[in-house]
């Protein structure tokens, strides 16, 4: 067996041992373990044994991995090394770790760890080990399936492969579990098992054997149930792997133990190990095995205690078995390391070779009657990767052996005789089973696998509700098939009873399971006013109250009732009835209005926030704008007080340590711990912790503490949460009573509070704080009420122009609607004087300066009693210039002020200003001219124009403007249009068609010309060409 002691001899003073086990350490051990643990969370070391009787409590504090003789190899934490100091001992070595031995390995290997996905010689990285788990799925999905089991803290996962030839539901068989390297760096059963798998799926249909294993079996195979240990350096390699999880935890000592009940270790429950208790909680799992590494051996029950197994004979033969495979394909002295039972070679009963409490492989024998043992593969915890290939050859009989052991003893289905349906009852071997060695056939399809020894055997089938039966004689063959012995249990007339549970006590829904189980039939009376014909239902309450429950049972033997007078207490409490939203004007108080059948607090906030008030009025301060305030209802529970009353139930004394102890507790539902008793043999401070399940105090109070008993008060806010320690702080004198002996766990308040343990580990042990006074309180959701201000509706005045400058004559559109006003009333002011009124309004100004503002009354009362006034608007209206001087001249009205837009009876004639036009129509010609920037002028001096018919404005029309000319011809025929000179000739002719036709005259040279257009009685025009 190699070892590679390092000898850096760390050597500590030995300790007075105190009764118990109440030593401290010296400030010098502390030093150095706060030095050794200073970058990382375990060691690896060896020392040697007092008496063997210390074994019982060294298990508790540290890891121990293996003992030879007087020599304990061990591992530990920071907690762990600091208790084994309080035990007496002083002196160790420490060893290389595994980690450290392989990476030597490395240097005289040249792979260096480098992993294939396709081999299974090596260590893949753990990237490449999901992708292995999932390529197996992948290419078998007719028979395996990846299961996630959970996903840990580091977002690494816990998987397991299911391979059956029945993924989609289950059948008659044995559920058989293969899990490996719980220990982080025992990793000699990880690539083993990713082999194994690979054997089977592509062995199907190939191989008689493995086909057969498949067929008749429901196997599950988990290579790495602690990767966080495994791949601690990083997922690229397993070279800095660890023992302990993240936490610094030893898994296989985290189990509820048989003997020292939850948290045997002090410590709350990893999620690994709450991952796989799940899963067994899931299952009916026949037999299993958990590898190891660091010796070669098979490790049957029980490791918590010498009491030996009710299947001995079976494990022994099966223990031999696979040792005697293993060395039949191994080299000399391979699975010889231990000759524990008695004098075979490479197998131990658990508690001969050294005590464990919290191993998974008792948790599983006694909690979950599944035949588990634990195998050492190797003797180098982590093998180096060029003997993995070897092992792979060593073992690869024994895995297959082992599995096949499912396959014998007796196995059969248990149904109900009146309904045929299938019922989980006990099946019990008389004057052999123990120590929960007895099995249970599933509730799923009622079947039982119970692996034993060749023999015949009474047994006993038997189930609640039921009249058992007992067989004189199942006779079970050595080395065959399981006897098929299946069974009918006839139903007794049924008795009927119940069981209730919340998952919430402030909570208003009850789960029942009915507990007679032999009924066919159910009625169920909740004392509310309703029913239910469900076996096992769950019902929601309306409201808060003590509820009478009725519960009938029926099956084909008769019926019975129960009547349980007040058995449901409701303590939810109702939401509160509010009264608010109501609208107030202006900055004054609101006064909110709450009615619950419990107290109402006011917050200021839908989470977290401030405390306003705690009446059923709130009173606001003065507000000047909406406000949303919270109401809650909340009503106090009557909790009795937690824990032992006092310190008389056993044996104890002042615990003299200056080490850092408590008491362990899992919340529900959050409470105020108010205070607790206290026993002190000397008055003094002393600082007591809330801490979590990794020791961070959340929560810390100094208080000086009279000599004798006395009532301390804490006021420690208490969350919810497992594991929570209630504790002294180390450093400093203790001398607070502790009972050694006598304490009776868990002590709690079903739907708060569960006191489970030690940091002793010891179940008779109990800490410092007796007879917990708490303070809870059911609390229903806390909803919104607004305080609304209302102010006034303020309008906000505009002007709608024509154009960009107002002028006079020209009407404005004023608008002046308020938001949020409730059909307002608007009325519209110019100084004191109204303009009218509407929430628009057209009007005529006069010229000058005006100052125009509205006011609005809307119908709510807020602005009714204070009509809003809007802001103010200042228009000026412009003065219009003279207008133009036009004359009608040779037949052409001209204008003697430059272009001009010409109107005849008001209605303008073109909109192209010129400064001359034809009069092709008798009536009243005007102009008017524009001003740039400024407003257009007043209409010219009218000219009268007679004797022209008015026909022909409605035929043909010309006019110049901007060196052109216009012609507009709707004669029916072409008209030839004329341009003459001042001198009388012709400079221009051209024939138009129909229509508007432009005639470009800017070729001209500057000067006066006569347009005539032939044919035509229209008058020539005259323009002057600048």
């Amino acid at each position: 067996m190699v070892m590679n002691l390092r000898l850096l001899s760390t050597t500590l003073l030995l300790l007075f041992i105190l009764p118990f086990g109440g030593n401290s350490q010296t400030k010098s051990q502390i030093r150095k373990t706060e030095k050794l643990f200073k970058n990382q969370g375990e060691i690896h070391f060896w020392f040697l044994l007092k008496k063997k009787a210390d074994i019982k409590e060294l298990t508790r504090a540290i890891s121990i991995d293996h003992v030879k003789g007087d020599t304990v190899y061990a591992f530990a934490n920071k907690r762990g090394l600091l208790r084994f100091f309080e035990l007496g001992y002083a002196r160790f070595e420490l060893m290389d770790t595994p980690a450290q031995q392989y990476r030597k390995s490395l240097k005289k290997d040249k792979r260096k760890g480098q992993a294939s996905v396709q081999v299974f010689d090596n260590y893949p990285t753990y990237p490449q080990y999901e992708q292995i788990m999932q390529q197996f799925a992948t290419d078998h999905p007719a028979i395996c399936k990846l299961v996630n089991l959970g996903t840990l803290p580091s977002g690494r996962k816990i998987l397991a492969l299911k391979i059956t030839d029945s993924l989609s539901k289950r059948e008659n068989e044995p559920q058989f579990l293969y899990t490996s390297t719980m220990h982080g760096d025992e990793t000699a059963g990880y690539p083993l098992m990713l082999k194994l798998a690979d054997e089977i799926l592509n062995g199907y249909n190939v191989n008689p054997r493995l086909t057969q294993l498949v067929n008749q079996m429901e196997i599950w195979i988990n290579p790495l149930a602690n990767p966080d240990g495994t791949y601690h350096g990083g997922n690229n390699s397993v070279a800095s792997a660890t023992r302990y999880n993240a936490n610094n935890v030893d898994l296989n000592r985290n189990y509820p133990d048989t003997q020292d009940g939850p948290h045997p270790d002090g410590e709350s429950y990893q999620p690994e190990t709450k991952i796989f208790m799940a899963f067994a909680d899931s299952m009916d799992f026949v037999m299993s095995a958990n590898f190891h590494g660091g010796t070669e051996v098979t490790n049957f029950p029980w490791d918590t205690w010498q009491i030996r197994p009710a299947d001995e004979a079976w494990w022994t033969t099966e223990s031999v078995r696979f040792a005697d495979s293993a060395r039949a394909h191994a080299p000399a002295n391979y699975f010889t390391d231990i000759l524990g039972y008695p004098n075979l070679p490479g197998v131990t009963q658990g508690f001969d070779w050294y005590e464990v409490n919290g191993g998974r492989q008792d948790y599983m024998n006694w909690y979950k009657n599944c035949r588990e043992f634990t195998v050492e593969l190797s003797d180098t915890k982590l093998i180096p990767e060029n003997q993995i290939a070897n092992h792979w050859s060593y073992l690869r009989e024994s895995l297959l052996g082992y599995m096949e052991a499912s396959l014998r003893g007796f196995r059969g289905t248990i149904t109900d005789l009146c309904t045929g349906k299938p019922i989980r009852a006990r099946v019990k071997i008389l004057n052999h089973d123990k120590d929960s060695s007895h099995v249970y056939s599933s509730s799923v399809l009622g079947n039982y696998h119970r692996p034993v020894a060749a023999g015949n055997w009474q047994v006993e089938f038997s189930a609640p509700g039921y009249q058992s039966v007992i067989l004189p004689a199942v006779s079970v063959l050595n080395n065959q098939p399981a006897t098929i012995q299946n069974m009918g249990l006839q139903p007794l007339s049924p008795k009927a009873s119940f069981s209730k549970k919340s998952s919430d006590i402030c909570g208003r829904e009850i789960q029942f399971k009915e507990l007679s189980g032999s009924g066919v039939q159910w009625r169920w009376d909740f004392g509310d006013g309703t029913s239910s014909l469900e076996q096992n239902p769950t019902h929601s309450y309306n409201h808060s109250g003590t509820f009478t429950i009725q519960l009938k049972v029926t099956n084909c033997a008769g019926s019975d009732s129960v009547v349980a007078i007040n058995a449901v207490t409701i303590h939810a409490t109702e939401n509160p009835v509010l009264i608010g939203d109501t609208s107030i004007c202006g900055a004054v108080p609101h006064t909110l209005t709450g009615t619950s059948l419990s107290s109402v607090v006011w917050y200021n906030a839908a989470t977290g926030g401030v405390a306003l008030d705690t009446s059923n009025q709130f009173t606001t301060l003065p507000l000047v704008s909406t406000q949303t305030f919270y109401a809650q209802s909340i009503k106090s529970l009557a909790v009795p007080n937690i824990g032992p009353a006092s310190n008389t139930f056993g044996a104890g004394g002042y615990f003299t340590s200056n080490a850092y102890h408590y008491q362990i507790f899992d919340v529900r539902k959050s409470f105020v711990l108010k205070s607790v008793r206290v026993y002190a043999n000397t008055a003094g401070n002393r600082t007591i912790q809330l801490r979590n399940s990794q020791g961070v105090a959340l929560m810390s109070k100094t208080i000086s503490i009279p000599q004798g008993s006395s009532r301390v008060t804490l006021d420690f806010q208490v969350p919810v949460g497992t594991g929570l320690q209630l504790g002294l702080a180390g450093g400093q004198a203790n001398n607070l009573y502790r009972n050694s002996g006598g304490a009776s766990y868990p002590y709690s308040y079903d739907g708060i509070v569960q006191i489970t343990g030690n940091s002793a580990g010891n179940p008779a042990f109990y800490y410092f704080f007796y007879d917990w006074e708490i303070s809870a309180r059911c609390e229903s959701p806390r909803l919104p009420v607004v305080a609304r201000v209302t102010n006034a509706p303020v309008p906000s005045v505009t002007a709608s122009l024509a154009g960009n400058i107002l002028c006079e004559g020209d009407t404005v559109r004023l608008s002046g609607v308020p938001n949020n006003a409730l059909n307002p009333e608007v009325k519209w002011f110019e100084g004191a004087g109204i303009l009218g009124s509407g929430a628009q309004l057209n009007v005529v100004l006069p010229v000058g300066s005006h100052t125009i503002f509205c006011t609005a009354l809307s119908q709510d009362t807020c602005a009714a009693l204070n009509p809003a006034v809007s802001n103010q608007i200042t228009l000026t209206v412009n003065t219009k210039p003279a207008g133009p001087f036009i004359q009608l001249v040779n037949g052409m009205l001209v204008s003697g002020s430059g272009p001009v837009t010409w109107l005849l009876n008001g209605q303008v004639v073109s909109t192209n200003a010129s400064d001359s036009l034809a009069p092709y129509a008798s009536g009243v010609y005007t102009a008017t001219m524009a001003v740039p920037g400024g407003c257009t002028s007043l209409p010219s001096t009218p000219v009268v124009v007679t004797g022209l018919k008015t026909d022909k404005s409605l035929s043909f029309g010309m006019w110049y403007s901007d060196n052109v000319l216009y012609t507009e011809n709707q004669t029916g025929k072409p008209v030839t249009i004329s341009v003459f000179g001042s001198n009388g000739q012709k400079v221009l002719e051209k024939e138009i068609s129909t229509g508007t036709i432009r005639i470009a005259l800017k070729p001209l040279p500057a000067g006066r010309y006569i347009v005539k257009a032939a044919g035509t009685d229209y008058a020539p025009v005259s323009f002057l060409r600048n």
